[in-house]
């Protein structure tokens, strides 16, 4: 596991991570169309591919003051 990581159970279930879920979607949505995010490539040109998944690095300092990051930055802090 990851230092950085927590696992929290039955995160979903809390009621405010629950209705900030809508507006980080359609947020994150929006950086995808505008490119924000890094696809993770394999460190050898040979080396096969086994995941596509997209990543928006960030942390908490980026998002301080920035209004339209708002949603995302309360639900990283839960």
């Amino acid at each position: 596991m990851h230092e950085g990581f927590v696992v929290i159970p039955d995160f979903l279930e809390n009621r405010e991570a629950s209705q900030l879920l809508g507006p980080v979607m359609q947020l994150l949505s929006l950086l995808e169309m505008e490119s924000k995010f890094g696809i993770r490539r394999p460190r050898h040109a040979a080396d096969i591919l086994t995941r596509v998944d997209k990543f928006l690095d960030f942390n908490l300092q980026q998002v301080e003051g920035n209004q339209e990051l708002q949603h995302l930055k309360q639900l990283a802090r839960l």
